[in-house]
C-alpha cells in the first residue's frame, strides 16, 4: 500500500485511501464522512457510520491509525483551498442543494468563453456567498465515486507490476478491471 500511495498526487487521495485502508469504510462510506465530532472523532481516532449510509442500514463505529488521523489534520487546509476553486463544479453539492429548497441557475460568463458560465445559488430571493455556499458541503472529501476511483487506478499504473494487473475474464466488459480494485482496500 505504501508504494501505490508514494504515487498520490496529492495529500486528498493519501488521506482517503489510507482512510480506506485503516478503518474498514466502503468507498461511498468514505466519501459521505462529514467533519461533525459525532461521525469523525480524530483525537479518539473513532469513526461513526450512521444506518442510513451504511450497507447493512445497521449503525457502526470503526476506528483509524495514528497515521490516517494525522494525514486527515494535514489534509485540513488543502480540502479548504481546494473547495474554494472547486465548490461550483460540484454537481453533487448542486443537487444536494436543490434537494435543501435553494435556487441553482446558470448563467454565462460575461467576459468568457461560450463554454464559460456562473452558478447562482438562491433561497428566498438572496444569492448565497462562497463561504455561506461552503459551509453546506461539510463532507471530509468532496469528491465523487468517479474521481476517488480514477485516481486509484492511475496510481495503480504508476505504480507498476503487480499493482496494475488486469483481470483477463473475457466476462468483465468495458474498462480494465484492477485486481488491486478501490474496493479492495476494505480487506
Amino acid at each position: 500500500l505504501k508504494k501505490i500511495l508514494s504515487y498520490a498526487t496529492s495529500i486528498r487521495y493519501k488521506a482517503l485511501f489510507t482512510l480506506l485502508a485503516s478503518s474498514g469504510l466502503r468507498i461511498n462510506e468514505a466519501l459521505n464522512l462529514t467533519w461533525d465530532k459525532e461521525s469523525l472523532d480524530l483525537e479518539d481516532r473513532k469513526i461513526f457510520i450512521p444506518g442510513d449510509e451504511s450497507k447493512g442500514k445497521y449503525d457502526r463505529v470503526t476506528f483509524i491509525t495514528p497515521e490516517c488521523a494525522e494525514l486527515l489534520e494535514l489534509y485540513k487546509p488543502e480540502r479548504e483551498r481546494s473547495l474554494q476553486t472547486m465548490y461550483k463544479k460540484s454537481k453533487f453539492l448542486r443537487e444536494k442543494l436543490k434537494k435543501m429548497g435553494y435556487v441553482v441557475e446558470r448563467s454565462p460568463n460575461p467576459g468568457g468563453n461560450k463554454n464559460s458560465y456562473y452558478w447562482h445559488i438562491n433561497k428566498d430571493g438572496r444569492e448565497l456567498t462562497k463561504e455561506e455556499i461552503l459551509q453546506l458541503d461539510n463532507r471530509v472529501f468532496p469528491i465523487d465515486y468517479v474521481m476517488a476511483n480514477h485516481a486509484w487506478r492511475m496510481m495503480l499504473r504508476k505504480a507498476g507490476s503487480p499493482y496494475n494487473e488486469c483481470d483477463k475474464n473475457p466476462k468483465l466488459r468495458g474498462n480494465n478491471h484492477y485486481f488491486y480494485n478501490i474496493h479492495c482496500l476494505r480487506r
